[in-house]
């Protein structure tokens, strides 16, 4: 764990370690002492050095019960133990004072405790399923350690580097929930996806072999190789750490165009029809309703979107495929349904080099008769590129041309408005700037190493308040009781500060002192402009025909 003071860590351990030595009984002292470092070392700086010794005894007690002593239920076995140990409750007051309640944690909380072997994504599942249950989380832990039993018990506990049995326990310190029912759902919905995460990574391997095959028994209903290519390089695309794999079943056709489930198919979350309806409500019934292609529908991949069914321990809608397998004859024989997401790495590519999108940038291009290199061209393929990736996997290809069609050749942002187009200036030193005449105490002041001259300079037409964008640097400021609009200066700093180091009797810049503050300063990042009118406030009372400077906002 990341800390800000390991010598800290280090002395609020060893006086841990001198309180258990104490406290902890006889028959559990070894394996208590040999359990602390690992939770300890996986605790944050607001737990590890926030809590004092006595509550973090408390803590690392109650954590080795749950570990070491308690049995899960039978439901809960899995494989053997540890199996899938789910344990919610709320703590008494006293044990709640006992594990740190009133030193930065609350004194009402609900706890949920976890106990599995090892497995990746445990962790960031459970705390998405918080998330997306709405329930607030005070506290986290997830230490990965080893374990030695013999006839099912604990007799040896070491860090995750030495040999043995690794296994994970996770620790949530939640918001108090009440509701005896509720606290009952949270059980069962937590077990419920530890089991579909253990489903899902146990036949990773069997999942990506069903995808493989699949690739050599796909064909095209219309005899396009084009789009056969495209759907067998989409499926090693997928294979590619790309995919989430939770879980792959086969349908098989009736002789009446039905769509059967083929339960001898089934991996992943399909092994277990029970987890569906708790983990993914709503999405078998959104996917089999779509498993009938509609007419004129020849596409052999479908990638769908469940808008409105999703998993309980992830923050996105599922993204569901569906593999069609067509005959020679054009019926369709079969089809595989894919269940899981797109990584978050499929995202980092660029859209015109992963396979299916490709194929719909190379059309967009053909049909938008735009020369190769040209300026139409380029911005169309930056245009797709640029575009959100789940919307060019989902649309089709005339609905997305026509969008990216709209948005490359869109125009930009042009000076008609009455503001001159901004261009990178030439950068000048101010030693060889002209030196600016003296002008009056209310004018405003100038960026230094700018010269006045309006020579150089063009004069929009008709600039006024309402026509100078916000951005230009200026702020405008209500009419004046005369009748004329102002506009507030860009502090600078005077030519007096600890930065030019010059005197504060240096009101002009043709002085030697301000002279060698100017010399000093940045250059500005934009030229200056004159203005002819008397619409800027300090020009119009010094006559002077010179705009305040224009800067970045």
């Amino acid at each position: 764990m990341l800390t800000v003071d390991p010598q800290g860590r280090a002395s609020k351990l060893a006086e841990l370690m001198d309180i258990l030595r104490r406290d902890a009984p006889a028959e559990d002292r070894d394996l208590v002492l040999a359990l602390a470092p690992v939770i300890f070392a996986d605790m944050p700086d607001r737990l590890a050095l926030g809590l004092p010794a006595q509550a973090l005894s408390g803590r690392i007690r109650s954590h080795f019960k749950f570990i070491a002593r308690e049995i899960p239920p039978a439901q809960q076995l899995y494989k053997g133990l540890p199996g899938i140990h789910v344990g919610v409750r709320n703590p008494s007051e006293a044990e709640a004072r006992d594990i740190g309640a009133g030193h930065g944690l609350p004194l009402e909380s609900t706890v949920v405790e976890t106990h599995t072997v090892d497995t990746p994504f445990i962790f960031e599942s459970l705390k998405h399923y918080f998330q997306k249950a709405g329930l607030r989380v005070f506290s986290a832990i997830h230490p990965i350690f080893t374990v030695r039993r013999q006839w099912e018990r604990v007799v040896w506990i070491g860090s995750s580097h030495d040999e043995g049995s690794k296994e994970c326990y996770c620790h949530f310190q939640i918001e108090p929930v009440e509701s005896k029912e509720r606290l009952r759902r949270i059980e069962h919905e937590v077990f419920a996806v530890l089991k579909c995460v253990f489903l899902a990574v146990t036949d990773f391997k069997d999942m990506g072999r069903v995808c493989q095959e699949l690739g050599g028994r796909v064909r095209s209903r219309t005899g396009n190789d084009v789009e056969l290519g495209s759907a067998r390089s989409f499926l090693d695309w997928l294979r590619d750490d790309n995919y989430v794999f939770m879980g792959t079943v086969g349908y098989r056709a009736a002789s009446d165009g039905r769509l059967d489930r083929v339960d001898e198919t089934a991996t992943g979350v399909f092994t277990d029809e029970t987890l569906l309806p708790v983990v993914f409500p709503g999405v078998m019934e959104h996917v089999e309703q779509h498993l009938t292609p509609a007419s004129g529908d020849n596409r052999i991949i479908d990638i769908d979107y469940c808008n409105n069914a999703s998993a309980i321990y992830h923050l996105e809608p599922i993204e569901d495929l569906l593999v069609r397998e067509w005959g020679a004859d054009g019926q369709l024989l079969g089809s595989t349904l894919l269940l899981g997401r797109f990584a978050r790495g499929a995202f980092a590519q660029r859209a015109d080099r992963i396979p299916l999108l490709k194929e719909k940038h190379d059309a967009i291009l053909r049909d938008s008769n735009a020369i190769p290199n040209s300026y139409a061209w380029r911005e169309i393929r930056a245009a797709f590129n640029s575009f959100p990736k789940t919307e060019l996997f989902y649309a089709d290809a005339r609905d997305l041309q026509q969008i990216i069609e709209e948005r490359a050749t869109r125009p930009s942002t042009s000076p008609s408005r009455g503001c001159a187009t901004r261009t990178r200036p030439r950068r000048r030193s101010a030693a060889r700037s002209p030196t600016p005449s003296a002008r009056s105490p209310s004018a405003p002041r100038w960026i230094a190493g700018r010269s006045p001259s309006s020579s150089s300079i063009s004069t929009p037409p008709a600039w006024s308040a309402r026509s100078i964008p916000r951005r230009c640097g200026a702020s405008p400021r209500p009419s004046s009781p005369s009748g004329k609009t102002g506009w507030r200066r860009p502090s600078r700093r005077s030519s007096g500060s600890a930065r030019g180091g010059a005197s504060s009797a240096a009101t002009s810049p043709s002085t030697p002192a301000a002279a060698s503050t100017a010399s000093r300063l940045p250059p500005s990042r934009f030229p200056t402009t004159s203005v002819t009118s008397t619409t800027w406030k300090g020009a119009s009372r010094s006559g002077s025909s010179r705009a305040p400077p224009r800067r970045w906002p």
